[in-house]
């Protein structure tokens, strides 16, 4: 395997080395014109369907290639389990399948850059159950609007789901992960009081369509735990839409 990673890092230095990662980037981006593609995986067996670790850790994307550059391109993309994490990677894309056949299906296989080899990793086993749920509470997919702020700075955007103990917001500047900041939650109708409360950023995703933050909710007091129980209750009785 040792030999793969280092037959793997000298490829992605030879293309930085005649390219330049930075503006092939920029060119991929020009030439496909669109947003940063997903992988969506239904459930957590399917991630063993598109990674492969035996070449050094390539990901199928299937579908069109119209989308994807060329090979020996650079290219970013999402990692999205359904009901989930998501998750951030990039690499190069080593080959492409125009169109598929009754044993496989069109797409491209990204070689994922080493620098992410721990994060590959860490799919792995959270797809093949060897983590802890770290999710403590039932999350209700709703959308709320949420005002928060960084310095003099100051947001309104929504979620794509809330729970007792923390929310997935959608933003195109995600904070950075440990960080702290105000939240106000709102009902989207105003039929119920605005919520204050502290959160802190426990992940991200800072590319494609699913940009936003996962933040854990903390809590000075049972008071204000049970307030903000009381608000996700609110939308998981249906009572808001």
């Amino acid at each position: 395997m040792g030999t793969i990673v280092q037959a793997q890092q000298e490829f992605l230095d030879w293309h930085i080395a005649c390219t330049g990662r930075t503006g092939m980037i920029a060119l991929a981006r020009a030439e496909t014109n669109r947003t940063t593609p997903a992988l969506r995986l239904l459930a957590k067996e399917n991630w063993d369907e598109h990674y492969d670790p035996i070449w050094g850790g390539v990901v199928f994307l299937p579908g069109p290639t119209t989308w994807a550059p060329e090979a020996g391109h650079p290219i970013e993309f999402l990692v999205a389990f359904n009901g989930g994490p998501r998750f951030a990677l990039s690499g190069i894309v080593c080959w492409r399948r125009l169109k598929g056949h009754e044993m496989a299906r069109p797409g491209v296989g990204v070689l994922v850059a080493p620098s992410l080899r721990s994060r590959l990793e860490y799919i792995t086993r959270f797809a093949r159950g060897e983590l802890p749920e770290r999710r403590r509470s039932r999350r209700t997919a709703t959308r709320i609007r949420v005002l928060y702020s960084r310095g003099s700075r100051r947001w309104l955007n929504f979620t794509d789901d809330i729970s007792a103990t923390g929310i997935f917001l959608r933003a195109c500047e995600p904070l950075a992960i440990g960080e702290q900041t105000a939240l106000l939650l709102t009902a989207p109708r105003d039929d119920y009081p605005p919520v204050p409360v502290i959160g802190r950023v426990v992940r991200r995703a800072a590319v494609g369509v699913d940009r936003g933050m996962g933040i854990e909710l903390l809590f000075d007091d049972d008071a204000t735990r049970a307030v903000v129980s009381e608000f996700v209750a609110h939308f998981d009785r249906g009572t808001a839409k």
